[in-house]
Protein backbone atom coordinates (compact mmCIF):
# COMPACT_ATOMS: atom_id res chain seq x y z
CA UNK A 1 0.00 0.00 0.00
CA UNK A 2 1.49 3.66 -0.70
CA UNK A 3 2.23 5.36 1.98
CA UNK A 4 1.62 9.45 2.13
CA UNK A 5 4.26 11.56 3.40
CA UNK A 6 2.57 14.17 5.33
CA UNK A 7 4.77 17.81 4.70
CA UNK A 8 4.39 20.14 7.88
CA UNK A 9 5.58 23.28 7.22
CA UNK A 10 7.53 23.67 11.03
CA UNK A 11 10.93 25.03 10.97
CA UNK A 12 13.64 22.96 11.53
CA UNK A 13 17.31 23.88 12.72
CA UNK A 14 19.26 25.32 9.99
CA UNK A 15 15.94 26.09 7.85
CA UNK A 16 16.90 30.01 6.26
CA UNK A 17 13.52 30.94 6.61
CA UNK A 18 9.78 29.65 6.53
CA UNK A 19 9.08 29.35 2.44
CA UNK A 20 11.95 27.07 2.20
CA UNK A 21 10.65 24.90 5.17
CA UNK A 22 8.92 22.43 2.71
CA UNK A 23 12.03 22.04 0.42
CA UNK A 24 13.73 21.84 3.69
CA UNK A 25 11.53 18.58 4.80
CA UNK A 26 11.38 17.14 1.33
CA UNK A 27 15.06 17.25 1.70
CA UNK A 28 14.78 15.10 5.00
CA UNK A 29 12.45 12.49 3.19
CA UNK A 30 14.68 11.46 0.42
CA UNK A 31 17.53 11.08 2.90
CA UNK A 32 15.57 8.63 4.33
CA UNK A 33 14.32 6.42 1.07
CA UNK A 34 15.53 3.28 0.59
CA UNK A 35 14.36 0.57 -1.35
CA UNK A 36 12.12 -0.79 0.83
CA UNK A 37 10.32 3.07 1.40
CA UNK A 38 9.87 3.88 -2.55
CA UNK A 39 6.47 2.89 -2.29
CA UNK A 40 6.14 6.47 -0.32
CA UNK A 41 4.63 9.10 -1.65
CA UNK A 42 4.28 12.92 -0.86
CA UNK A 43 1.35 14.51 0.21
CA UNK A 44 0.56 17.20 -2.65
CA UNK A 45 -2.22 18.64 -0.71
CA UNK A 46 0.22 20.13 1.90
CA UNK A 47 2.48 22.26 -0.10
CA UNK A 48 2.25 25.57 -1.09
CA UNK A 49 0.72 26.10 -4.97
CA UNK A 50 4.16 27.27 -6.28
CA UNK A 51 5.82 24.04 -4.69
CA UNK A 52 3.07 21.37 -5.59
CA UNK A 53 4.50 20.85 -9.34
CA UNK A 54 7.77 19.97 -7.10
CA UNK A 55 5.92 17.45 -5.00
CA UNK A 56 4.35 16.02 -8.25
CA UNK A 57 7.52 15.37 -10.07
CA UNK A 58 8.80 14.10 -6.87
CA UNK A 59 5.81 11.46 -6.96
CA UNK A 60 5.96 10.41 -10.53
CA UNK A 61 9.84 9.58 -9.76
CA UNK A 62 8.94 7.16 -6.75
CA UNK A 63 6.80 5.82 -9.24
CA UNK A 64 9.14 5.05 -11.72
CA UNK A 65 11.83 3.88 -9.20
CA UNK A 66 9.50 1.58 -7.71
CA UNK A 67 8.39 -0.03 -10.78
CA UNK A 68 12.15 -0.24 -11.66
CA UNK A 69 13.44 -1.89 -8.76
CA UNK A 70 10.07 -4.28 -8.86
CA UNK A 71 10.68 -5.46 -12.52
CA UNK A 72 14.51 -5.73 -11.31
CA UNK A 73 13.50 -7.92 -8.57
CA UNK A 74 11.00 -9.92 -11.04
CA UNK A 75 13.67 -10.67 -13.35
CA UNK A 76 16.22 -11.79 -11.17
CA UNK A 77 13.64 -14.79 -9.75
CA UNK A 78 12.74 -15.48 -13.20
CA UNK A 79 16.87 -15.62 -14.16
CA UNK A 80 17.06 -17.93 -10.99
CA UNK A 81 14.09 -19.68 -11.86
CA UNK A 82 14.91 -20.70 -15.19
CA UNK A 83 19.14 -21.59 -14.53
CA UNK A 84 17.70 -23.86 -11.85
CA UNK A 85 15.77 -26.37 -14.49
CA UNK A 86 19.06 -27.68 -16.39
CA UNK A 87 21.63 -26.66 -13.74
CA UNK A 88 19.41 -29.67 -11.63
CA UNK A 89 19.57 -32.02 -14.61
CA UNK A 90 23.01 -31.79 -15.47
CA UNK A 91 23.63 -32.09 -11.79
CA UNK A 92 21.59 -35.34 -11.63
CA UNK A 93 22.67 -36.78 -15.06
CA UNK A 94 26.64 -36.04 -13.51
CA UNK A 95 25.79 -37.81 -9.97
CA UNK A 96 23.87 -41.45 -11.63
CA UNK A 97 26.82 -41.68 -13.82
CA UNK A 98 29.53 -41.19 -11.16
CA UNK A 99 27.41 -43.92 -8.73
CA UNK A 100 29.20 -46.81 -10.09
CA UNK A 101 31.98 -47.32 -12.38
CA UNK A 102 31.08 -47.45 -15.82
CA UNK A 103 32.71 -48.20 -19.34
CA UNK A 104 33.67 -45.56 -21.33
CA UNK A 105 30.92 -45.57 -23.86
CA UNK A 106 28.74 -44.47 -21.20
CA UNK A 107 30.42 -41.58 -19.38
CA UNK A 108 30.54 -40.48 -23.25
CA UNK A 109 26.98 -40.70 -23.35
CA UNK A 110 26.48 -38.61 -20.08
CA UNK A 111 28.34 -36.07 -21.67
CA UNK A 112 26.54 -35.83 -24.79
CA UNK A 113 23.26 -35.96 -23.17
CA UNK A 114 24.01 -32.93 -21.02
CA UNK A 115 25.28 -30.85 -24.37
CA UNK A 116 21.43 -29.92 -25.11
CA UNK A 117 21.39 -28.14 -21.64
CA UNK A 118 24.81 -26.56 -22.34
CA UNK A 119 23.64 -25.13 -25.38
CA UNK A 120 20.12 -23.92 -23.86
CA UNK A 121 22.59 -22.38 -20.62
CA UNK A 122 24.38 -20.38 -23.31
CA UNK A 123 21.71 -19.20 -25.63
CA UNK A 124 20.34 -17.82 -22.37
CA UNK A 125 23.32 -16.10 -21.55
CA UNK A 126 24.19 -14.91 -24.60
CA UNK A 127 20.08 -13.22 -24.81
CA UNK A 128 20.22 -11.81 -21.27
CA UNK A 129 23.37 -10.20 -22.06
CA UNK A 130 21.82 -8.54 -25.15
CA UNK A 131 18.97 -7.36 -23.49
CA UNK A 132 21.29 -6.15 -20.82
CA UNK A 133 23.40 -4.28 -23.19
CA UNK A 134 20.52 -3.18 -25.30
CA UNK A 135 19.11 -1.17 -22.38
CA UNK A 136 22.46 0.96 -22.03
CA UNK A 137 21.87 4.61 -22.87
CA UNK A 138 25.21 4.81 -24.86
CA UNK A 139 24.30 1.53 -27.27
CA UNK A 140 25.31 2.28 -30.92
CA UNK A 141 23.79 0.91 -34.33
CA UNK A 142 25.98 -0.16 -36.57
CA UNK A 143 22.92 1.24 -39.56
CA UNK A 144 23.69 0.67 -43.21
CA UNK A 145 21.60 0.62 -46.21
CA UNK A 146 19.68 -2.77 -46.17
CA UNK A 147 17.46 -4.26 -49.42
CA UNK A 148 14.82 -6.22 -47.56
CA UNK A 149 14.92 -9.10 -50.09
CA UNK A 150 18.30 -10.07 -49.31
CA UNK A 151 17.58 -9.89 -45.64
CA UNK A 152 14.45 -11.86 -45.99
CA UNK A 153 15.97 -14.71 -48.10
CA UNK A 154 19.16 -14.79 -46.11
CA UNK A 155 17.29 -15.91 -42.99
CA UNK A 156 14.55 -18.00 -45.34
CA UNK A 157 18.19 -19.65 -46.56
CA UNK A 158 19.71 -20.37 -42.83
CA UNK A 159 16.00 -21.72 -41.80
CA UNK A 160 14.83 -23.87 -45.25
CA UNK A 161 16.38 -27.39 -43.75
CA UNK A 162 14.48 -26.81 -40.67
CA UNK A 163 11.11 -26.06 -42.20
CA UNK A 164 11.84 -29.15 -45.09
CA UNK A 165 12.33 -31.16 -42.10
CA UNK A 166 8.97 -30.14 -40.43
CA UNK A 167 6.92 -30.34 -44.04
CA UNK A 168 6.43 -26.62 -43.84
CA UNK A 169 6.22 -23.98 -46.44
CA UNK A 170 8.41 -20.79 -46.24
CA UNK A 171 8.58 -18.17 -48.27
CA UNK A 172 9.73 -14.35 -48.41
CA UNK A 173 8.75 -11.63 -50.72
CA UNK A 174 9.85 -7.81 -50.15
CA UNK A 175 10.58 -4.78 -51.64
CA UNK A 176 12.21 -1.57 -51.20
CA UNK A 177 15.55 -0.88 -48.96
CA UNK A 178 15.93 0.05 -45.21
CA UNK A 179 18.09 1.97 -43.01
CA UNK A 180 19.05 -0.37 -39.90
CA UNK A 181 21.81 -2.47 -38.14
CA UNK A 182 21.73 -5.54 -40.40
CA UNK A 183 23.03 -8.01 -37.40
CA UNK A 184 20.34 -7.16 -35.63
CA UNK A 185 17.70 -6.99 -38.15
CA UNK A 186 19.03 -10.53 -38.88
CA UNK A 187 18.61 -11.47 -35.07
CA UNK A 188 15.07 -10.16 -35.20
CA UNK A 189 13.96 -11.96 -37.75
CA UNK A 190 15.19 -15.05 -36.83
CA UNK A 191 14.09 -14.90 -33.60
CA UNK A 192 10.63 -14.31 -34.97
CA UNK A 193 10.98 -17.25 -37.61
CA UNK A 194 12.03 -19.71 -35.06
CA UNK A 195 9.44 -19.16 -32.94
CA UNK A 196 6.65 -19.48 -36.45
CA UNK A 197 7.87 -22.87 -37.12
CA UNK A 198 8.26 -24.31 -33.43
CA UNK A 199 4.96 -23.28 -33.75
CA UNK A 200 3.58 -24.29 -36.80
CA UNK A 201 2.35 -28.39 -37.56
CA UNK A 202 3.52 -30.13 -40.54
CA UNK A 203 2.04 -28.97 -43.94
CA UNK A 204 1.55 -25.57 -42.54
CA UNK A 205 3.19 -22.43 -43.86
CA UNK A 206 5.21 -19.23 -42.73
CA UNK A 207 5.88 -16.38 -44.67
CA UNK A 208 7.81 -13.32 -44.52
CA UNK A 209 6.99 -10.37 -46.28
CA UNK A 210 8.42 -6.43 -46.16
CA UNK A 211 7.20 -3.16 -48.20
CA UNK A 212 7.83 0.69 -48.02
CA UNK A 213 4.63 2.26 -46.70
CA UNK A 214 3.42 5.39 -48.52
CA UNK A 215 4.45 7.52 -45.35
CA UNK A 216 8.62 5.94 -45.68
CA UNK A 217 8.05 3.77 -43.25
CA UNK A 218 9.47 -0.04 -43.44
CA UNK A 219 7.30 -2.75 -42.23
CA UNK A 220 8.19 -5.93 -42.13
CA UNK A 221 5.66 -9.16 -41.68
CA UNK A 222 6.03 -12.61 -40.17
CA UNK A 223 3.06 -14.73 -40.38
CA UNK A 224 2.39 -18.69 -39.57
CA UNK A 225 -0.58 -20.78 -39.56
CA UNK A 226 0.38 -22.26 -35.91
CA UNK A 227 -1.59 -22.84 -33.01
CA UNK A 228 -1.78 -18.93 -32.64
CA UNK A 229 -1.63 -17.03 -29.03
CA UNK A 230 -4.69 -17.32 -26.87
CA UNK A 231 -6.41 -13.74 -25.89
CA UNK A 232 -5.14 -13.59 -22.05
CA UNK A 233 -1.33 -14.70 -23.38
CA UNK A 234 -1.38 -11.90 -26.51
CA UNK A 235 -0.73 -9.15 -23.59
CA UNK A 236 2.11 -10.93 -21.78
CA UNK A 237 4.05 -12.56 -24.60
CA UNK A 238 6.87 -10.01 -25.35
CA UNK A 239 7.37 -10.26 -21.25
CA UNK A 240 11.04 -11.89 -20.57
CA UNK A 241 10.62 -15.86 -19.61
CA UNK A 242 7.20 -15.39 -20.38
CA UNK A 243 5.57 -18.86 -21.99
CA UNK A 244 2.13 -18.99 -22.60
CA UNK A 245 0.24 -22.19 -20.90
CA UNK A 246 -1.20 -23.92 -23.88
CA UNK A 247 0.24 -26.17 -27.07
CA UNK A 248 2.86 -23.63 -28.02
CA UNK A 249 6.57 -24.16 -27.93
CA UNK A 250 5.66 -28.20 -29.47
CA UNK A 251 9.33 -28.70 -30.80
CA UNK A 252 11.32 -27.73 -27.68
CA UNK A 253 10.95 -25.32 -25.10
CA UNK A 254 11.97 -21.72 -25.83
CA UNK A 255 13.43 -19.63 -23.17
CA UNK A 256 10.77 -16.99 -23.35
CA UNK A 257 13.28 -14.30 -24.50
CA UNK A 258 13.08 -14.67 -27.97
CA UNK A 259 9.91 -11.93 -28.46
CA UNK A 260 11.44 -9.93 -25.60
CA UNK A 261 15.04 -9.95 -27.88
CA UNK A 262 12.97 -8.59 -30.64
CA UNK A 263 11.34 -5.78 -29.14
CA UNK A 264 14.57 -4.25 -27.58
CA UNK A 265 15.60 -4.40 -31.17
CA UNK A 266 12.74 -2.41 -32.64
CA UNK A 267 13.64 0.37 -29.93
CA UNK A 268 16.96 0.74 -30.22
CA UNK A 269 15.61 1.03 -34.08
CA UNK A 270 12.90 3.45 -32.66
CA UNK A 271 10.80 1.31 -34.05
CA UNK A 272 7.44 -1.04 -32.49
CA UNK A 273 6.47 -4.52 -32.78
CA UNK A 274 2.90 -5.21 -33.16
CA UNK A 275 1.49 -9.07 -32.83
CA UNK A 276 -1.73 -10.27 -33.68
CA UNK A 277 -2.79 -13.82 -33.40
CA UNK A 278 -6.24 -16.15 -33.32
CA UNK A 279 -5.72 -19.43 -31.77
CA UNK A 280 -5.80 -22.40 -34.16
CA UNK A 281 -5.41 -20.53 -36.80
CA UNK A 282 -2.42 -18.39 -36.34
CA UNK A 283 0.20 -15.49 -35.60
CA UNK A 284 1.30 -12.66 -37.63
CA UNK A 285 4.32 -10.30 -36.43
CA UNK A 286 4.69 -6.58 -37.77
CA UNK A 287 7.61 -4.91 -37.13
CA UNK A 288 7.64 -0.65 -37.74
CA UNK A 289 10.60 1.06 -38.44
CA UNK A 290 10.59 4.68 -38.76
CA UNK A 291 11.77 7.15 -41.53
CA UNK A 292 15.26 8.16 -41.40
CA UNK A 293 16.10 11.56 -41.58
CA UNK A 294 19.16 12.36 -43.94
CA UNK A 295 19.64 11.58 -47.88
CA UNK A 296 22.05 8.36 -46.45
CA UNK A 297 18.80 7.03 -43.46
CA UNK A 298 16.29 7.55 -45.91
CA UNK A 299 13.79 4.59 -45.93
CA UNK A 300 13.31 3.87 -50.32
CA UNK A 301 11.06 1.45 -52.24
CA UNK A 302 12.66 0.08 -55.29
Amino acid sequence: MTKSLMCHFHLYPGTPSYGLAPLHRLAVLVEGLGVRQLNQRVDETNWPEELRILADNFNRLLIRLDDAFSRMSRFSADIAHELRTPLQILRSEAETTLSRERSPDEYRQCLESGLDEYARLARMVDALLFLARSEQADTALDCKQLDLQTELQSVCHFFQAMADEQGISLRAAATGQLWADQGLVRRALANLVDNALRNTLQGGSVTLRAAIQASGNAEVRVSDSGCGIAPEDLPHITERFYTADRSRQRRGQGSGLGLAIVQSIMHLHGGTMTIASIPDQGTEVALHFPVMTGSAGQNTAV
